[in-house]
């Protein structure tokens, strides 16, 4: 067995600083933690290559006293506690005592700090150890200057992110201290701008419009709740102001920002269904307890917590939340619009559903349901027909043609195994395959002529072919052939642009501004041409030609944060993305119009998807057309005599 040595303090220090300090946003935490815990009602901070370079820090505090510096920069020396009982009782954001000494021992640190006094002093430290101290003119208060962070831990470096992530990360973090504290006057600046800064008023919402924009802060809701044991008060913003992930949630406890999965859940259970799936809110959640029911010392960056009575916090969280959005919402929750009364299924449609067998079963008609026009026929089971009655006798269908496909005892099943024949056969593909489909697999499944016959009014198309009929899903077509179009454009980058005659600003909140900065050309790759306008804000003068009038700030929107979900896509992925959100967003506009097709215009689309790419499916892997075969309507009419019986799974 190899020799037991006690470690040297200084290789004792840099392991301890590995728990305590992960990154520069970690220095900036608990650089900000301490100038809190001093009294400060105004702390500057400033960095420089995402405070690899340096990180100042400048505050307002009660100062470090010359003969308190030595100590100041031990590990486990601290001002806030000095007893065990004290642990159960913490108030501070620091108690450890473990900052200073861990960031003296990965990076050059230099202080000047004065308590109020004729003079102040001024010190420096590297590798956990004072180099020098001295007597220096200073204003009350302290000022920190951590230079060179991991000089000589290099195997840190190497796994810190991109410079935006990391100061993306300093950001996050200092939006979230000022959200817990907005007596505070803080102000955060890079070496090229201001990011941040609030007027320590004391308003949360003006905090909040600082960092998420002034949209967003005028749309909050405020809510509070109380019972023995707690008491939260905060902001939220109302179910159609969402983001994709739960990084907007802000949970503060007695002023410390903490991360808590069960409370997040209770947040989101508080929306209840009136949220859509995958959405996440903007909520800001202040909790005041005793401390006495809260465990800080659970790891070294004092982000997790142990909450004695979790449970009673979390129904309180869920009853308030849900209260608020009573107080102030219009519409309705989705659970409860399930248990409304719907209208009856309409006459044309159980007339076509092949599994009714007694004519008698069937609904009488409403009135409002037999829709006059010269293009429907009264009798003629939902078919809008161009010139002429549908006619069965009519589909091009010679008696020696072979089946092609199977038919049920019922409706659904029929669909269900037509879908595993050609030109549907094998599995289905994720949706992602499904949109990038091969051409030659297409030419190989042999995609029939089809001639138009007249459309469904639920939207179907009737299409006649030398081998039977089909259904076409005219919805799930479009999407195929505006998929192929603006994906073609995209990739040729043939995008056209539409002036708009007033400019939009986009406001972001702090750190989404500085991605997007750092990744106009990425946006421009799909149309979307934005300009720097200062304090967090974009200027968007155009609009690609995929973007519908008056939808020119909503489909913005949404593609900036189409990259947010996803920062590290490459330009393809995320020409991808976008392509299927356009054509995602044309379908629901179209099914809004309710496109319906002529003669011209119906035949035009099936000719156009029988020269597309991928023609079956569409680019979310939906069907677009099911076969019927001659054999197939005289089974459905029972004018086929039954050989055998089909058994059916």
């Amino acid at each position: 067995m190899a020799e037991i040595k006690e470690l040297s303090p200084e290789l004792s220090d840099q392991i301890a600083a590995g728990e305590v300090i992960e990154r520069p946003s970690s220095v900036v935490k608990e650089l900000l933690e301490n100038a809190i815990d001093a009294g400060s009602s105004q702390i500057k901070i400033s960095f420089v290559e995402a405070g690899l370079r340096e990180i100042v820090i400048e505050d307002n505090g009660s100062g470090i006293a010359p003969n308190q510096l030595d100590l100041a920069f031990r590990r486990h020396a601290t001002s806030k506690i000095s007893t065990k009982a004290d642990l159960f009782k913490i108030r501070t954001l620091g108690f450890r005592g473990e900052a200073l000494a861990s960031i003296s021992a990965v990076a050059h640190v230099a202080i000047l700090t004065n308590t109020g006094g004729a003079a102040g002093v001024s010190a420096t430290f590297a590798d956990g150890r004072k180099l020098t101290q001295k007597p220096a003119a200073a204003k009350k208060g302290t000022r920190i200057s951590v230079r060179d962070l991991f000089y000589n831990t290099p195997a840190r470096l190497k796994y810190l992110k991109s410079e935006t992530t990391e100061t993306t990360k300093i950001i996050d973090i200092v939006n979230r201290i000022a959200l817990s504290h907005p007596e505070l006057k803080i102000s955060l600046k890079s070496e090229k701008k201001d990011l941040l800064l609030t007027n320590g008023s004391g308003d949360l919402r003006q905090d909040m419009a600082h960092i998420y924009g002034r949209i967003v802060a005028s749309q909050l809701i405020e809510f509070s709740g109380s019972d023995a044991d707690f008491v939260i008060t905060g902001l939220m913003t109302p179910p159609d102001i969402t983001r994709a992930n739960r990084n907007y949630i802000s949970i503060l406890l007695n002023g410390r920002y903490i991360k808590n999965f069960q409370l997040s859940k209770a947040i989101m259970a508080g929306y209840g269904s009136k949220i859509g799936l995958g959405k996440f809110p903007i909520f800001v959640l202040n909790i005041k307890l005793d401390p006495l029911l809260v465990d800080v010392n659970v790891h070294p960056t004092k982000q997790e917590v142990r909450l004695s009575k979790e449970s009673s916090l979390s129904r309180l969280i869920i009853n308030t939340v849900a209260k608020a959005l009573e107080r102030n919402s219009n519409s309705g929750d989705a659970l409860t619009n399930l248990t409304n009364p719907t209208d009856t299924t309409s006459y044309d449609q159980m007339v076509f559903n092949l599994n009714k067998s007694n004519a008698a079963d069937i609904a009488a008609p409403k009135e409002n349901d037999q829709q006059a026009g010269a293009e429907v026929h009264e009798n003629s089971a939902g078919f809008t027909v161009e010139h002429r009655e549908l006619e069965v006798s009519e589909l091009n269908i010679s008696v020696s043609d072979p089946d092609q496909s199977l038919v049920s005892p019922s409706w659904a099943q029929n669909v269900q195994i037509q879908t595993g024949l050609l030109p549907f056969g094998g599995a289905l593909v994720k949706a992602t395959d499904v949109a990038h489909g091969s051409t030659d697999q297409v030419l190989q499944a042999g995609f029939p002529a089809l001639t138009y016959i007249g459309q469904l009014h639920n939207g179907l198309i009737v299409a006649d072919s030398t081998s039977g009929f089909y259904l076409v899903d005219a919805k799930e077509a479009m999407a195929r052939l505006r998929y192929n179009k603006l994906e073609q454009e995209l990739t040729e980058l043939t995008l056209t642009q539409q002036v708009l005659l007033t400019p939009i600003i986009l406001e972001l909140n702090n750190t989404e501004y500085e991605q997007v900065l750092d990744h106009l050309d990425l946006f421009k790759e799909v149309g979307l041409v934005l300009e720097d306008f200062g304090r967090n804000s974009l200027i968007m003068k155009s609009h690609p030609n995929w973007i519908p009038a008056g939808f020119e700030e909503k489909y913005a929107r949404a593609t900036l944060n189409l990259y947010f979900n996803n920062p590290r896509s490459d330009v393809s992925d995320f020409k991808q993305q976008v392509v299927l959100f356009a054509v995602q967003q044309s379908v629901q506009h179209g099914q809004q119009q309710n496109t319906r097709f002529n003669l011209e215009t119906g035949q035009s689309l099936l000719d156009d998807l029988q020269n597309a790419d991928s023609p079956y499916q569409s680019p979310t892997g939906k069907l677009i057309l099911v076969h019927f075969s001659k054999r197939d309507l005289q089974k459905m009419f029972k004018r086929v005599q039954k050989t055998a019986k089909l058994e059916l799974d």
